[in-house]
C-alpha cells in the first residue's frame, strides 16, 4: 500500500482474462466474512462482500454471497443477511434471498427475489431480484439503503450470514463473527467494474480510508466475475489487505481466468 497526503493508502490489482475467447467482467466488494464449512458444498458459505452506490441521502448497497460450490438453481436456497444498524448486538433487519414465488405464493418459481425483513414490525420489501446465474457460486442482493435505516447521519451497519435449504431440509451455514460497513463511506474502495476482452488485461486502482478502516475494517476484496470461472471453479477471487503492494491474496495471483 503506498500513503497520500490525506492519509489514505492506495495499490492496485491486476486483473488477467486468461481465457482466449470468453469475455469477463470484474466487480469490486468489500470482502467482510470468511467461513469454512467446505463440505457443505452451495450452502457453504465461502465468503461476503458489500459494495454500495451513493445517490444523494440514499444508496443502493449490494451484497455479494460467494458459496463453496455451484447450485443448479439458487432459489432451492435462502440467504440470509442480519444486520445490525444501531449498534446494540441485535438484529434490526434481514436482508435475504429466496425464491420469490415461495416468498409471495408458497410455491416455488425458480426466480430468486433480494428482499428485506424487518424484525421489529415484520413487515417484508421487495424492490429487486438478486442476480443468481445457474449454475453458479455466487449472488448479488442488492437492497435500499433506506430500507433499513442507513442513512448519511447512520451510515454504519454490522452484518452476519446464515443458510438454509428450501427443498431438501438439508444443514444449512452461518458465519457468526460479524463485518461492518459504511454504506457512505467505504473503508476500502467498492463498486469499480471492469469489461475484460479475451486475453486482456487490467490494472484496477484500490484506496483505503484508514480512519474509517479502524471503524469498519475489511479483509480485503472480494472481485467477482460471472462470465468466467475463477481458479478453482470459483465466481469470486478473495485478495487480502496487504502492507505491501504486490501481495497475490488467498488464491494465488492477482486477476481473474
Amino acid at each position: 500500500m503506498k500513503g497520500s497526503e490525506d492519509g489514505s493508502s492506495s495499490t492496485t490489482v491486476r486483473l488477467v482474462n486468461k481465457s482466449t475467447s470468453v469475455a469477463g467482467t470484474a466487480d469490486f466488494y468489500a470482502w467482510g466474512l470468511k467461513g469454512n464449512h467446505e463440505n457443505l458444498g452451495s450452502r457453504g458459505l465461502r465468503a461476503v462482500g458489500a459494495q454500495s452506490f451513493v445517490a444523494g441521502s440514499n444508496a443502493i448497497v449490494v451484497f455479494a454471497v460467494n458459496t463453496f460450490a455451484p447450485w443448479s438453481n439458487a432459489a432451492t436456497n435462502e440467504y440470509d443477511i442480519l444486520l445490525d444498524v444501531d449498534g446494540d448486538g441485535k438484529p434490526d433487519f434481514v436482508v435475504f434471498a429466496i425464491d420469490l414465488g415461495l416468498l409471495t405464493t408458497g410455491r416455488f418459481n425458480g426466480q430468486v427475489a433480494a428482499a428485506v425483513f424487518n424484525v421489529k414490525t415484520g413487515r417484508v420489501v421487495i424492490r429487486f431480484l438478486a442476480d443468481a446465474p445457474t449454475d453458479g457460486d455466487t449472488l448479488l442482493i442488492p437492497f435500499l439503503a433506506s430500507d433499513v435505516r442507513v442513512t448519511p447521519a447512520n451510515p454504519r451497519f454490522s452484518y452476519i450470514v446464515q443458510s438454509f435449504d428450501n427443498v431438501s431440509g438439508l444443514a444449512g451455514d452461518a458465519i457468526t463473527s460479524a463485518a461492518s460497513f459504511n454504506a457512505f463511506n467505504n473503508s476500502i474502495s467498492t463498486g469499480a467494474f471492469v469489461d475484460l476482452p479475451p486475453g486482456s488485461k487490467a490494472n484496477v486502482p484500490i484506496s483505503i480510508d484508514p480512519a474509517e478502516f479502524a471503524k469498519t475494517p475489511a479483509l480485503g476484496e472480494m472481485v467477482v466475475s460471472f462470465e468466467n470461472f475463477a481458479k478453482e471453479g470459483r465466481q469470486a477471487k478473495l485478495l487480502p489487505v496487504s502492507r505491501e503492494d504486490g501481495d497475490d491474496g488467498e488464491d494465488g495471483e492477482d486477476g481473474e481466468e
